[in-house]
């Protein structure tokens, strides 16, 4: 995010504004043609003398140079390319910028271009743009250019030199994040349950669409991604004298002994079962994938709110339970469960939704 806030920055530098701000990067950016002109080229942040530009667009240029090939979509054209600062065209193991050249339009490749796409002679750029470099200046340009954009020159057609640059916050955001993306740890271990790496975004994306609540939604978070601490995980980091679960005093304690093996919490699912299908008129067997992940099938439908929204307040009765050593006791969820009801019923009626909420709550109301 803080990448993205300061590529925004390009956006503001590269319009024809003029604005105070400007002097001073302009200034600091002189002998590359200006900031407004550097943020175009190819350069390489690291060859730049850029010593009296202030840290923040230092920032700005090393954020921009790394990022705009995957903000920009589109393959520029060998004719597109910008001669100066192109750390792809070097002299003396540094990229060029010809200040006089600058001055007369030679920006592009396509600027050294005859109409058959060859490269002028010393002679015809001389006459083109009224300029007098030196012999060895020109073609060792034309040497440091690389050998297979001559060749693309000869292969593919000329289509304009523009090199406006579109794209926005939320772009840049959303594919630098892509970039770097890397699935979670725990993502194997929810696919052997079933899932597929298509569908595996609904686990990850359910309590923050059944729940309002930031500390159950974190709860969920941590089951999905197996990081609720439990005996065993308190035990293997020293934090807790034995690994043995608190409800049943019988076997070691993981999050799947914990939330549904467990004969003390297998119980409550038992007492959930019958409650359920008697409340609400609606039949459920419980497995291990769905205590853990939820349950998937019609989403979005009442019956979906409100069963994974009573699993995840019945799960969290079970952790709380265990961690004050506490009987875990069904009827306890009950008023655990219909204290939360009560609160989404205050908020629906702020929010005037409070027919949606009957909709889904009325077996309980």
């Amino acid at each position: 995010m803080a990448r993205t806030l300061k590529i925004a920055w390009v956006k503001r530098i590269i319009d024809n504004e003029d604005v105070a701000w400007k002097v001073i990067p302009d200034y600091a950016t002189c002998q590359y043609g200006g900031l407004q002109f550097l943020v175009k080229c190819d350069y390489n942040i690291k060859s730049l003398n850029l010593e009296y530009l202030p840290e923040f667009y230092h920032k700005v240029l090393s954020y921009w140079h790394k990022s705009k090939l995957l903000i920009d979509n589109k393959v520029k054209s060998v004719k597109n390319q910008i001669i100066c600062n192109n750390q792809n065209i070097a002299v003396d193991g540094k990229s060029i910028f010809f200040r006089n050249w600058f001055n007369k339009g030679i920006v592009y490749i396509s600027d050294l271009l005859d109409e058959d796409s060859n490269f002028h002679s010393l002679a015809g750029l001389k006459e083109k743009f009224q300029i007098n470099p030196p012999f060895t200046v020109y073609y060792g340009l034309l040497k440091a250019i690389p050998k297979e954009w001559k060749t693309a020159l000869q292969n593919k057609p000329h289509t304009g030199n523009s090199t406006q640059i579109t794209f926005s916050t939320k772009s840049s955001y959303l594919k630098l994040l892509s970039k770097s993306y890397l699935a979670p740890t725990a993502e194997q271990r929810i696919i052997n349950h079933g899932f597929t790496k298509e569908n595996v975004c609904n686990v990850y994306l359910l309590p923050f669409r059944i729940l309002k609540e930031a500390k159950l939604i974190i709860f969920q978070y941590k089951i999905i991604h197996n990081i609720l601490p439990t005996q065993a995980s308190l035990f293997r980091s020293n934090l807790a004298e034995n690994d043995v679960c608190p409800l049943c005093n019988l076997e070691r304690q993981t999050l799947s002994h914990m939330l549904f093996s467990c004969t003390v919490s297998s119980s409550l699912w038992n007492l959930f079962t019958r409650w359920w299908q008697k409340t609400f008129g609606h039949h459920i067997t419980l497995t291990e994938t769905i205590i853990l992940y939820g349950w998937h099938q019609e989403r979005g439908s009442n019956i979906w709110i409100a069963l994974n929204y009573s699993l995840i307040i019945a799960k969290y009765h079970i952790f709380s339970t265990s961690v004050r050593g506490g009987i875990l006791d069904f009827e306890n969820f009950l008023f655990r469960l219909k204290d939360k009801i009560s609160t989404l019923h205050a908020i629906a009626t702020k929010n005037n939704k409070i027919d949606k909420f009957k909709e889904t709550w009325s077996p309980l109301l």
